[in-house]
């Protein structure tokens, strides 16, 4: 008997999750917004995945220029500095917003092969998605995992938040899979959350994002 996708995905990702415990390799992660800030061409000969991220977390931005009346955004898992992050699951959702100002026409995975689960609603208010690419696994610092292309009226915002069933979650590649919890959402239109790091228990008082960039804080 054929399987049908949906049934297939949601087996899969399941089966990652039996058995996982919280706070592993990737905690700390945060789940930001990077917009397409300079009205980069989206259409049958290219993808929104595509839209530049820049180099430091702190100078992703989450507005966008709408291009033929369509706005784009990714949405980028950020890791502390001081991980070595591997994931290759990741669990989120929507927050409230105003669907006759906000329209999310279009949605889809960044990760190639990606099995995605999404509630019945999505992409809407309180709802929320799930996607696996194991056994392929992700190891940067800052990924893009999922795109949006919306419709904003009266620059509404749109944020990004937890699954209503799931939460927000991040799995590592390991064979005992280890679940970390996103620390903070991003959100189109609005804010990110603080990039991420560890603060060191010295007098001096920098921070690793500061020591990489040079900069006292």
């Amino acid at each position: 008997m054929r399987v049908p996708i949906h049934i297939f995905c949601t087996m899969v990702i399941l089966a990652l999750t039996v058995g996982i415990v919280s706070a592993g390799p990737n905690e700390g992660v945060v789940l930001a917004v990077q917009g397409n800030v300079l009205g980069q061409q989206v259409d049958s000969h290219s993808s929104p995945c595509d839209i530049d991220i820049p180099v430091d977390c702190e100078d992703m931005d989450t507005h966008a220029v709408p291009y033929y009346g369509a706005s784009w955004y990714l949405a980028v898992v950020v890791s502390p500095p001081e991980n070595t992050p591997n994931f290759s699951t990741v669990v989120f959702g929507l927050g409230d917003f105003n669907m006759a100002e906000n329209y999310i026409a279009f949605t889809g995975s960044c990760v190639h092969g990606a099995l995605e689960v999404t509630t019945a609603g999505w992409p809407g208010p309180g709802e929320g998605t799930a996607m696996s690419w194991a056994p392929d696994c992700l190891y940067g610092y800052m990924e893009p995992v999922y795109y949006f292309g919306t419709y904003n009226y009266n620059d509404g915002v749109i944020p990004l938040g937890v699954h209503p069933v799931q939460g927000g979650v991040v799995v590592n590649c390991s064979e005992d899979p280890e679940m970390d919890s996103f620390e903070g959402f991003g959100a189109m239109e609005g804010d990110n959350p603080a990039c991420p790091f560890v603060p060191e228990p010295t007098p001096a008082k920098w921070t690793t994002w500061g020591r990489i960039k040079g900069i006292y804080r």
